[in-house]
């Protein structure tokens, strides 16, 4: 079973403009929008703070051109994909379309982006239209709404290679279908003048029970890097969770977090000043575990850990592991 999947709603802003600072607009590619880098704007700042339950990013940016401009910014959600061998039980935190709850503030006073939702094949053709026409959910297909569709609205999709089931059962699945979901607004730049822009989210919980009788648990040590002493406490968690509930063998619930960060080099120069808070719950007991971050590095700061970097250039995007201590 793979798990190796971008899940939550975790993103991170990107500006579309061409080199001589002119209004633009979305590129829109068989890949989705196109996102272009700019040489007139630079992130001066960025505090990035990421937990299951609630993401929060604040930005300062400044023209550094010699002109006003009006940029396309766009803040893209991580993928997320549908498969046969790991479907998606995404647990939305709020009903469509505004299904992450986004909300966003410039300098202080709030504005309502628009939303882009595109839905890709395996082979990455486009393939919203299709399931437009078929009245089928682009943002879930798969767990809001697949299971009750019509037949004949399954075996149209059985046609166009995007589902299919076993012929002596009603075990349907979808051919691993792709879902990009992109928040967007106009945003003016005036010369020299910082821009204050804040973003509020509660990231998509794509949940999933891990055990240390897991026998994937080896390749869960490969993908998140986990260390001793996480396994340490895993183990230990896991084992008084079998004792407590025998029947449920130990298993935990891990939430497996992505985060967009790379779109964030796309500005002028490199982001001035960056802080990173990956921060655990603070309900219940957590632990986290991600892979080394290029330029980066996370230290324990009492519930969270946190990274700072000067003139920081993002090279990878952030895939993040939280686990609770009792599934419940």
């Amino acid at each position: 079973m793979k798990k190796r999947l971008l899940i939550g709603g975790l993103v991170a802003l990107l500006a579309v403009s061409d080199a001589a600072a002119n209004d633009t607009s979305f590129a829109l590619a068989a890949g989705g929008m196109v996102f272009e880098k700019n040489d007139a704007v630079r992130m001066r700042s960025e505090v990035l703070r990421i937990a299951v339950d609630q993401v929060e990013v604040n930005y300062v940016f400044e023209n550094i051109s010699s002109e006003e401009v009006t940029l396309n910014v766009a803040f893209p959600l991580p993928p997320t994909a549908q498969t046969r061998a790991y479907p998606i039980y995404f647990d939305y935190p709020m009903p469509e379309p505004n299904f992450v709850n986004f909300r966003l503030w410039v300098d202080g006073e709030p504005l309502t982006p628009s939303l882009d939702v595109r839905v890709f094949s395996k082979e990455g053709a486009d393939v919203t239209k299709i399931l437009n026409d078929l009245g089928v959910s682009l943002f879930d297909p798969f767990s809001r709404s697949f299971s009750k569709m019509p037949l004949a609205v399954r075996e149209a999709m059985k046609k166009q290679g995007l589902a299919d089931h076993h012929e002596n059962d009603d075990d349907w699945w979808l051919e691993g279908l792709i879902t990009k979901v992109t928040f967007h607004w106009r945003q003016r730049f005036p010369v020299g003048q910082k821009i204050k822009v804040r973003h509020l989210y509660q990231p998509v919980s794509g949940s999933r029970p891990m055990s240390a009788k897991d026998g994937h648990l080896e390749e869960e040590k490969k993908f998140w890097c986990l260390d001793d002493a996480f396994l340490k406490v895993f183990t230990r968690w896991s084992r008084e969770s079998e004792a407590r509930e025998p029947m449920g063998s130990g298993y935990l619930r891990a939430h497996d977090v992505g985060y967009v960060l790379q779109t964030g080099a796309n500005w002028a120069g490199p982001i001035e000043d960056f802080t990173l808070i990956v921060q655990k719950s603070l309900k219940r007991k957590q632990l986290i575990s991600t892979c080394p971050i290029p330029g980066l590095k996370l230290e324990k700061q009492g519930d969270a850990f946190v990274a700072k970097a000067k003139n920081f250039v993002p090279r990878s995007d952030l895939h993040l592991l939280f686990v609770d201590e009792d599934e419940r």
